[in-house]
Parts: structure tokens; C-alpha cells; sequence
């Protein structure tokens, strides 16, 4: 165990290295440009997947724009993505992108209670989105006036509750109970199963 306050392009690098066929690294941001990049190409990562991209995550200081391109690093970088339909700046990052390079994600239907909206403008025009559904803060079902809108998510959680979930992905379904319960941890399930 490293004591190490805050990310290190060092240790993701590292852990790839390890015996084995498949490494799993988080990789954060500070909001330092070249930060995630570095960290990505030191550890050989094929497969980029990004959650969400919030301005809880952001150092004092720094602009949430220049946080928002840190994370889009990963896509200069990842051969295949593995990304949130219901984040808009998560979604928007494929933008330009072949789409068989890219596997979204979402929550199709919930028992969504007592969510706390968090405003969220499109990453298109800056206009306030329209949201029909939230999961939590500014994850759900969006679209703006723009004509920018939610990806179709290739898999998806239905039924989703903070204890589990249907995981459907093409025509198979299965049910899926979290040993933490939790949405974002239905969102890591998710991004797990892409």
C-alpha cells in the first residue's frame, strides 16, 4: 500500500505491468493538462472508460473547461471507449468518433427518489438541457433545443434501484444485486459490464 496524496502517473503505470491478461487502473485528473494522458499511454490502456465528469472532482482554482479536455485525454489516447450516455459531457466526447470505437452506458429506468438536480448546460450550444428523467445530479435522460440528446445506451440498467438492477445488453437480460448498494455503484456495474 502507497501513501500518496492525490494521482501519480506512477502507480496506474505500474499496475499495469503486473502478471496477468487483464489490468483495471483508475486514473484521475487534478485538472493538470497532460495528467491523464502521461498516466494512459505509460499504462498501455486499450480500453478508456469514463464515468462521469462532475465539477465535485475539481481542484481549487481550476476551470471546470480545463478539466472537462483533461478527461477527454483518455480519447486521444483509448483505442475503444466505454462511456456514460447519461453524463451529456461524457456523451459528447465521442462526438467524431467511429461508433464501433465507443460503448455507452446508462440507466433506462429507475426508482429514482429524492434526487437533488444539478444544472447542466449542453456541451453543444451552452443552452440549459431539458431533462426528462434524473438518476442523480446531472446523470439522466437530457435533450436541448440544439437537437443534442442522450445516446441510446448498448447497455443498460432497468428496474434500478441503490440494491440492483436488470443488466440488459442486445436481447439478453440478467439480474444484477449489488453487494454496495448505491447508483453510482449501479453506474460502475454498468461500465464493468461494457
Amino acid at each position: 500500500h502507497l501513501n500518496i496524496q492525490g494521482n501519480t502517473e506512477l502507480v496506474p503505470a505500474l499496475q499495469a505491468r503486473l502478471p496477468g491478461d487483464v489490468a483495471v487502473v483508475e486514473i484521475g485528473t487534478f485538472g493538470r493538462r497532460g495528467e491523464i494522458r502521461s498516466s494512459a499511454m505509460l499504462s498501455g490502456v486499450s480500453v478508456g472508460v469514463i464515468t462521469n465528469i462532475s465539477r465535485d472532482h475539481l481542484s481549487a482554482g481550476r476551470r471546470f473547461s480545463d478539466y472537462i479536455e483533461c478527461k477527454g485525454e483518455m480519447v486521444e489516447v483509448a483505442e475503444d471507449l466505454v462511456l456514460n450516455a447519461d453524463d451529456p459531457i461524457v456523451a459528447s466526447l465521442a462526438d467524431g468518433l467511429p461508433r464501433e470505437r465507443v460503448v455507452f452506458y446508462g440507466i433506462q429506468s429507475s426508482e429514482s427518489g429524492g434526487v437533488v438536480p444539478e444544472g447542466r448546460e449542453c456541451p453543444k450550444c451552452g443552452k440549459p438541457l431539458r431533462y426528462t428523467r434524473r438518476t442523480m445530479g446531472h446523470l439522466g435522460d437530457y435533450q436541448c433545443i440544439c437537437g443534442y440528446l442522450r445516446p441510446q445506451p448498448d447497455v443498460m440498467a432497468i428496474e434500478a434501484s441503490p440494491g440492483g438492477f436488470k443488466l440488459v445488453i442486445g436481447q439478453e437480460m440478467r439480474e444484477v444485486r449489488l453487494a454496495t448498494p448505491g447508483i453510482f455503484n449501479v453506474y460502475n456495474a454498468l461500465a464493468a459490464a461494457a
